[in-house]
């Protein structure tokens, strides 16, 4: 994997409802830092962590990164984290990944086990791998963001 000083450009992936709410910050706050950026949007459910979608995260992902030295970012809850782990995991034999969980099972368990993976038609997460993240920022203002449901959903588990 590549080392992180080498990084000066970051593929984020993220949903529709994510990115309206903290899509702009984040490009914005890598901008600042010198660091090139483009967001790729993947429907919000599970179907996000398909073949399909893999894929072509990942052909976009290469039409990007041009040999700049990539890094992927997940700006999301676990769907978006699963993918961009995997899309990580998987291009360039691994590139770095940092995880932006916005949900509170993201922020206590999928962005912090290092599990990726996407689904298949005969299973869910059928093909991953454990690619632990350079870095997880949690910030819990974004939980302000989720229906009562959601939040409880993540305190059951």
């Amino acid at each position: 994997m590549q080392d992180m000083r080498l990084v000066n450009a970051c593929y984020i992936i993220t949903n529709p409802k994510v990115r309206s709410l903290y899509g702009a910050r984040l490009e914005k706050s890598l901008q600042s830092s010198g660091l090139s950026s483009k967001t790729c949007t993947v429907p919000d459910s599970e179907k996000s962590k398909s073949s399909n979608v893999w894929f072509n995260t990942l052909k976009q992902l290469s039409d990007f990164d041009k040999g700049r030295g990539v890094c992927v970012i997940a700006l999301g809850g676990g769907v978006v984290g699963d993918l961009s782990g995997f899309v990580a995991s998987t291009y360039r034999r691994g590139v770095p990944f940092i995880q932006v969980p916005t949900t509170l099972l993201g922020q206590v368990d999928s962005a912090i086990g290092g599990k990726v993976a996407i689904d298949i038609d005969c299973a869910k997460n059928i093909a991953g791998a454990f690619y632990q993240p350079k870095a997880v920022f949690s910030d819990i203002d974004t939980l302000k963001s989720l229906p009562t449901r959601q939040i409880r959903n993540g305190l059951q588990r």
